[in-house]
């Protein structure tokens, strides 16, 4: 490590692509603001890669295979949330750990706090279903230098938490690239194209407590008050109707 820069990137070839394979883990639908439609959700984001120059002979260190380096003492991609309202890290970076092997395999997680903007549609409330996006990529380097890919075709909900106002249906990945316009773009007249990560994710409500604490009590209420409407006023006179 005496010679190790972490502030480039890993590679001998410096034409070479960096493949990150990312696989987030949903552990915790922490807050649903219909009014400022946005959700807030506890969230492990699994990354892995190879990193050139941390390679070693096993056999050399007593087949010493792996090892474990605090995740600022490398190089890591850096893995950006777009449409994020705000970020907190659950556990800090200084404090993260990543694994190395002895092949420059390495891999990380970070577990973060996402408050995230999402459209949403509350015309069927309390029978409504809410679809937002998520989309995750490298905010400094381009597809060619550093691209992303699902190990999954979905996200994983293996550990995600009971919400008792909502169920997650489902957190689907798909692969997008996007070009974006900037200075090289009127330079070189060539566009930035970036890697991206577009999870789906899906949520419902949960129309049990709403039918309980407000459709129900709503109808009992009318009810009494149309029946009330025509009840008698008086036990010893002929009934009269209130209205």
């Amino acid at each position: 490590m005496q010679n190790y820069t972490k502030e480039i990137r890993p590679v001998k070839d410096v034409d070479q692509t960096i493949e990150v394979i990312l696989h987030p883990t949903l552990e915790y639908l922490v807050e649903v603001d219909e009014l400022r439609e946005s959700f807030t959700a506890l969230f492990w984001f699994s990354m892995l890669w190879y990193d050139d120059f941390l390679v070693w002979n096993a056999k050399d260190f007593n087949d010493l295979d792996i090892i474990h380096l605090p995740a600022t003492a490398i190089w890591r991609p850096d893995l950006m949330i777009y449409g994020a309202v705000k970020l907190e890290y659950a556990l800090a970076l200084e404090s993260t750990i990543a694994k190395v092997q002895s092949n420059g395999k390495v891999v990380m997680e970070l577990t973060q706090v996402v408050k995230m903007f999402c459209p949403f549609n509350i015309e069927l409330f309390p029978f409504d279903t809410q679809n937002c996006a998520i989309r995750i990529g490298s905010w400094s380097f381009r597809s060619n230098r550093v691209n992303f890919q699902p190990l999954k075709p979905e996200g994983n909900t293996d550990f995600l938490k009971d919400q008792p106002e909502w169920s997650v249906i489902s957190f689907t990945a798909r692969m997008i690239d996007t070009e974006y316009g900037d200075l090289d773009q009127n330079i070189t007249g060539e566009n930035q194209t970036f890697s991206e990560l577009s999870y789906n994710f899906i949520f419902q409500r949960k129309p049990i407590y709403y039918i309980f604490n407000l459709i129900i009590p709503s109808f009992i209420i009318t009810l009494l008050s149309l029946i009330g409407l025509f009840s008698p006023f008086s036990s010893s006179t002929e009934r009269q109707e209130k209205v």
